[in-house]
């Protein structure tokens, strides 16, 4: 069974790695044939994991995910995705039991038409209390 994960944030790093773990110490208990029989899966479009870190950071996380037997495809993107299957740019297609979608979030053409006011990144500009901050005239 392949377990695909796509892209190389925080939440998608901590996610395979958990993933890993589980399959490791627990899933093998019960079913102990399965510990050679599963892979994980890392697609991430730049060139490195956890791109709005460190460097440092990031080669420590390829590390760590490489002892793991985490397969790590960076400088991939997704162009497409399948019932069964995750279809690369490079044209490498992928078969998967379980695809997790992790990638960034940036705002979309919606957001952008919406005449509020946005943050200096561009999001909707909201309070503590989660309520869209209005214009004041």
């Amino acid at each position: 069974m392949t377990f695909v994960v796509v892209g190389g944030g925080p939440t998608s790093i901590e996610f395979a790695s958990e993933l890993c773990d589980f399959l490791r110490h627990d899933v093998s208990k019960w079913y102990h044939d399965l510990q050679a029989r599963y892979k994980v899966v890392i697609i991430e479009a730049s060139n490195q994991l956890l791109g709005s870190f460190d460097s440092s950071l990031s080669g420590y996380a390829m590390r760590q995910l490489a002892a793991k037997n985490v397969i790590i495809k960076t400088g991939q993107h997704v162009q497409e995705v399948k019932d069964i299957s995750v279809i690369l740019g490079s044209g490498e297609e992928i078969p998967f039991g379980v695809c997790v979608w992790s990638t960034g979030n940036r705002r979309t053409e919606f957001v952008s038409c919406m005449d509020v006011p946005h943050t200096k990144d561009q999001r909707i500009l909201i309070d503590d209390q989660l309520k869209v901050q209005l214009f004041t005239y």
